[in-house]
């Protein structure tokens, strides 16, 4: 909730991720298989569909939609094995969510360029949180395997040749 204690300055030279307020971030839909069968050795694959997103009123409404796929090597049942150099890869379990989040912005209105902007920097690190712990909840539950999403990682400009302390 944002801050009844006035700033010292003036809001509107706030980067915008310092006057947010995340209101609300709920699950509004799930699908869930598991497989019939022990998944131990199944790859995991996981994708993300682009967030939609609207602004009303000071507030950005946001849907995320994560994808996991659990894939086992060979054929399924009733399938002939093919002879080729990469075993087929059959879809055995998977998890589909939606997520719904209601960000508040703390000095009122924001243009649609500062709701792309804002977007396209902060909001999946601020979401992913959310994401990756329901994922690992669903696939603990239905004995999937168990699937921890590594954390997000904000691209630095730093190579390794840069590393180097300074002198």
């Amino acid at each position: 909730m944002p801050s009844d204690v006035p700033l010292p300055i003036e809001l509107d030279l706030l980067p915008l991720v310092a006057r947010t307020d995340i209101r609300d971030v709920r699950l509004v839909s799930i699908e869930a298989q598991a497989p019939d069968v022990q998944a131990e050795d199944a790859a995991v694959h996981f994708t993300m569909d682009e967030m939609a997103y609207r602004v009303e009123a000071g507030t950005l409404f946001v849907r995320v939609a994560a994808n996991v796929r659990y894939l086992a090597e060979g054929p399924g049942a009733g399938q002939p094995s093919a002879p080729e150099s990469e075993p087929p890869r059959l879809e055995i379990g998977r998890i589909t969510l939606v997520l719904l989040a209601e960000l508040a912005f703390e000095g009122g209105e924001i243009s649609q360029t500062q709701a792309d902007e804002f977007m396209a920097r902060n909001l999946l690190f601020m979401l992913f949180p959310y994401i990756r712990t329901t994922v690992q909840q669903v696939s603990a539950d239905l004995r999937l395997p168990l699937t921890v999403l590594p954390y997000l990682r904000r691209e630095t400009g730093i190579t390794s040749e840069d590393a180097d302390p300074p002198d």
